[in-house]
């Protein structure tokens, strides 16, 4: 069948199938979060803040509610200018400013659990 310019789209819907999707984030990427303890690890979504990524490592590991533990991200999964300020391997998230530092201008981050509680 050949198609003119001339012919119209009245067949056609009038919304197209993206202007009907309920959830318009749907197409946006994703910031991933990589959560490793001891030899497991899992994939979530980056979360906005410090207190949501404690409560999700908490959460994972099973850990008990009084046992102290520490989260740290390896400084290859930072950007380039968080990196150039720390001289370790490591940087320890202690709160929400070094949580923010860490997550600056990156897709996804690993962050690794430490704690004294066996695995």
């Amino acid at each position: 069948m050949l198609v003119s310019h001339r012919t119209t789209n009245a067949s056609l819907p009038s919304q197209s199938f993206w202007g009907k999707s309920k959830n318009k984030n749907a197409l946006a990427r994703q910031r991933i979060l990589i959560l490793a303890y001891g030899d497991m690890e899992t994939v979530r979504v980056l979360p906005q803040s410090f207190a949501e990524l404690e409560a999700g490592a908490r959460d994972w590991t099973k850990l008990p509610p009084d046992t102290v533990f520490s989260l740290r991200v390896p400084t290859e999964f930072v950007s380039l200018q968080a990196s150039r300020l720390i001289s370790g391997p490591y940087i320890y998230l202690t709160g929400e400013d070094s949580y923010q530092i860490a997550i600056m201008g990156v897709r996804g981050i690993r962050v690794e659990i430490v704690s004294d509680e066996p695995q």
